[in-house]
């Protein structure tokens, strides 16, 4: 099964009016908590996600423009923000991520008009590592030779360097990115991590099986 880790994000937009309820000087900040999933191949792959995603709390308050501007009051202001944020759910070690964003906004912005749309997401993010298993069968066994040690040295995943003594007798497992393991290291491997540990070269990965259960 592939691996699945929670990650965060947050975009912030300044759009449409103000509620007209909403004093002049005052400035409307809505948050909104949404969970989305999304799958991405590695660590340095974009995430693509796979839905639109369940709005799990939306919060909407009235603050005074000019005073959240004041950095002797940034604290008070996060403490109630941080109060609002905990009750829909926000983990609170993201808390400090959407203090950064929303009072580097209000520190640039010269009027309270547009508001201040946050929208706080939290993916659970399925890691694609599997490489698939025909791609595992095809890989080629060469034997150990001189150009070989020259290139490679060692196994890259056990450490155990190739000797003299075992040129034209060991049998080594080579990748496309001509990369050379044994065969005992690099499969175990693949199974858990599609990518070279040498290079990063990624293999194909294991496509799922289609499900037999009922949506």
């Amino acid at each position: 099964m592939p691996a699945v880790e929670k990650e965060y994000d947050t975009h912030l937009e300044r759009r449409g009016k103000s509620p007209a309820a909403m004093g002049e000087d005052n400035v409307s900040i809505t948050m909104r908590f949404v969970k989305v999933r999304g799958r991405r191949s590695s660590p340095a792959d974009p995430v693509i996600y796979e839905d639109g995603g369940d709005i799990v709390a939306d919060e909407s308050i009235w603050v005074d423009f000019c005073t959240i501007k004041q950095k002797r009051y940034e604290s008070y202001y996060k403490q109630q923000i941080a109060a609002y944020l905990s009750t829909m759910g926000v983990p609170e070690f993201y808390h400090p991520r959407v203090f950064e964003i929303l009072f580097e906004e209000l520190e640039a912005a010269v009027s309270p008009e547009p508001p201040i749309a946050m929208a706080i997401f939290e993916v659970d993010l399925r890691i694609d590592t599997r490489t698939a298993r025909s791609a595992i069968e095809g890989l080629e066994n060469v034997r150990l030779d001189r150009a070989v040690m020259e290139r490679t040295p060692s196994c890259a995943i056990c450490w155990v360097d190739f000797v003299e003594q075992d040129v034209d007798q060991l049998m080594l497992t080579r990748m496309p990115c001509s990369h050379y393991f044994h065969g005992d290291c690099i499969r175990p491997w693949l199974h858990i991590n599609r990518l070279c540990p040498m290079c990063r070269y990624p293999m194909p990965l294991e496509e799922e099986e289609p499900s037999n259960q009922s949506p």
